[in-house]
């Protein structure tokens, strides 16, 4: 068994940790029993590569920073707390017939405050007299700073401490990561692709935006965003969307998701004297839980999580925002399970438009513009979807009116089905646009078509369309098919 040893600070305390590998080894040089006997061999280094492009990437969620190491390699994460164990395996043989593998630990020690980054590993040891001495790594750390240590006997012959067995101290955005090599492995990872490695660390924040991709998209003349597939449109004017949640067939949660603007700003939520009209006529604010400033896309808004009442189960999220002239309030219904996060999801899809200068698009034909992300779809499937929209009677026959394809969504369980969100404008960017719609697309063998509700078999044709396109129950999407 491969025993990985480390000795590590943890808020400046001095930790022997051992981690339970899958090889036997030694240190610095390793003695091994044969039926030849015991031989002694020195242990060399993995050499470096000439670039780490290509490299797997490895994350630790808990103190969102990741790293790379050789594409060949395997390696596994262990985490307790606030140290994180690496073990890598190279899938190579030493010249005893052992398995290459050596390790390494990450600690998250503390915050950065100071002015100094040195300084304040020298705070954080008590070293008042400045005994240890540090030195520039001979790597660097893209958007960080890493110090390593060079000397500390001073240190520990007058305060009597055991040695500091943690190598680096990485900064990186405000914390301060210790690293601390095995002590026992087949090869030497202090030299050669060791520091490599290292010089790979980088900060990695969650994509809040994972498992969105087979949501429904929302776009209005200033942004979009995505929204949960179990959500349909209820109610929708000019000035407010309401979406809600089908719980069984039929049976409709009540409003999940508003969306409200207009031309002067919103009242915000407080606690005195002011009830929730806009959701309830009986709710009120009892209290705000939490009240900041947000920033969506580059832009600036204010976040208000509230518990109302009356009612135990009574909490909404509110977001309101001013873009283009033009006020907005955004609430969420967050009683339940999960719906926080799943808003957080929703928030960080939420992309602005930037206004365009009046006329046509430079991607609009005739009758069409495509605001779809060039690369986004193969050009079978575009320019069928083109054609397919471009077919459709509406009031963009009219000179001045045209339709604006914002997204397509394709079934990736058929790609013969589709869902494309559609506007209605106006060549004039002052005239409000006419309306917003979602269409569903089947391609048959004479080419994509539109598939309208006013057609007799629409709704046997809805219930041959794939699940992650219209969901478990289409009835969320056309109400009319029972």
């Amino acid at each position: 068994m491969l025993k990985l040893k480390f000795q590590i600070l943890v808020a400046g305390v001095l930790v022997f940790l051992i981690i339970i590998g899958t090889a036997s080894a030694a240190y610095l040089f390793i003695k091994r029993t044969s039926q030849q006997g015991e031989k002694t061999y020195m242990m060399r280094s993995y050499p470096q590569t000439p670039t780490t492009t290509g490299w797997k990437q490895i994350v630790i969620p808990k103190f969102q920073i990741s790293l790379n190491y050789p594409n060949s390699w395997i390696a596994e994460l262990n985490q307790d707390g606030e140290i994180a164990y690496f073990t890598f395996d190279t899938r190579r043989k030493d010249s005893a017939g052992e398995k290459e593998m050596a390790g390494f630990a990450v600690t998250k020690l503390s915050m950065f405050y100071g002015e100094s980054f040195e300084n304040s590993l020298h705070d954080m040891l008590k070293d008042n007299q400045k005994m240890i001495k540090f030195g520039k790594c001979q790597f660097t750390i893209s958007g960080g700073d890493c110090l390593k240590l060079i000397d500390q006997e001073e240190w520990i012959k007058k305060t009597d401490n055991f040695p500091i067995q943690t190598s680096y101290f990485i900064l990186l955005s405000n914390n301060i990561f210790g690293i601390s090599w095995g002590q026992n492995g087949t090869f030497d990872i202090v030299r050669g692709v060791g520091p490599q490695i290292l010089s790979t660390f980088k900060l990695t924040p969650p994509d809040k935006t994972a498992g969105t991709s087979s949501w429904k998209m929302y776009t209005g003349k200033s942004f979009s965003f995505k929204y949960s597939s179990d959500l349909s449109i209820q109610k929708q004017s000019e000035n407010e969307i309401v979406w809600k949640s089908e719980i069984t067939p039929g049976n409709f949660s009540t409003d999940s998701l508003i969306l409200r603007s207009k031309a002067m700003p919103f009242d915000q939520p407080k606690i005195i004297g002011n009830s929730l009209l806009s959701i309830s006529k009986n709710a009120v604010v009892e209290q705000i839980n939490e009240e900041k400033t947000i920033t969506l896309d580059g832009q600036e808004a204010k976040s208000y999580i509230i518990q109302c009442g009356p009612g135990p189960d009574c909490y909404y999220h509110f977001i309101y925002f001013k873009f283009n002239d033009t006020y907005y309030e955004l609430i969420n219904n967050i009683a339940g399970g999960g719906l926080e996060n799943r808003f957080q999801q929703l928030l960080a899809t939420l992309k602005f438009t930037p206004s365009s200068p009046a006329g046509r698009d430079q991607n609009q034909t005739e009758k069409l513009v495509w605001n779809v992300p060039t690369g986004k779809l193969p050009n079978s499937i575009e320019n069928g979807i083109k054609n397919a929209v471009l077919k459709l009677n509406s009031k963009a026959n009219q000179s001045d009116n045209y339709l604006s394809v914002e997204s397509v969504i394709v079934s990736t369980i058929s790609a013969n089905w589709a869902i494309v969100n559609v506007e209605e404008k106006n060549i004039n960017p002052a005239v409000q646009r006419t309306g917003i719609f979602e269409y569903l697309l089947n391609k048959t063998q004479t080419g994509w078509e539109v598939i309208r509700s006013s057609d007799p078999q629409f709704c046997q044709t809805l219930k041959m369309a794939p699940e992650d396109i219209v969901g478990s129950y289409p009835t969320a999407f056309y109400l009319n098919c029972k």
